[in-house]
């Protein structure tokens, strides 16, 4: 028998029958989802269709269920992004970054408990310390060392990187790479 072109919703009725399980599968039916696919992709987008693509905003708030990631958008959306010391303690909003860089660093930092911890995401803050040795480093209740207490380098103009993991119930994992490359 041909491989024939048929309507994706009949393919997937054959395929699904009770929209939930697979149903059994013959070769020829699989051969003719697989060339009906190819027809479908092959074919010019219809005008009636708006395509709408994430911005890196929406991958580091990570709620939008409706638009289309390109590579580009997803990696522009790992740079680091600046955070204000802001005397301390810096505001950490899960929501607007993956990975983050603090510096300006005049005295201890803490990192307070983030808003918007989402379980899963994971990334790195960079930490680049003046050139006082000693500074500190305080975490809030919800982060969690992986190995025990996770001091920084104490060394002048070091720049360290607080790799982090957020788990259920906002709690956070984290790992410090002391005195790291730049």
């Amino acid at each position: 028998m041909p491989d024939t072109v048929r309507p994706i919703d009949d393919l997937l009725t054959v395929l699904f029958p009770d929209g939930l399980a697979p149903g059994t599968v013959t070769e020829q039916t699989m051969r003719d989802l697989i060339v009906s696919l190819k027809a479908y992709t092959d074919a010019a987008i219809p005008a009636n269709i708006v395509l709408t693509y994430a911005t890196k905003q929406d991958i580091w708030a990570g709620t939008d269920t409706a638009k289309i990631v390109t590579a580009k958008v997803l990696a522009d959306a790992m740079e680091f992004v600046a955070i204000s010391y802001a005397s301390g303690t810096p505001a950490l909003n899960m929501a607007t970054f993956i990975n983050a860089q603090i510096t300006g660093i005049t005295g201890n930092l803490t990192l307070p408990n983030p808003t918007n911890a989402k379980a899963g995401k994971s990334g790195s803050i960079r930490i680049a310390w003046d050139a006082v040795a000693n500074r500190t480093l305080t975490v809030g209740s919800n982060w969690k060392p992986v190995e025990g207490s996770q001091p920084v380098s104490g060394i002048a103009s070091a720049i360290d990187y607080v790799d982090y993991q957020i788990g259920p119930g906002g709690l956070i994992s984290y790992t410090v790479r002391k005195n790291a490359v730049a």
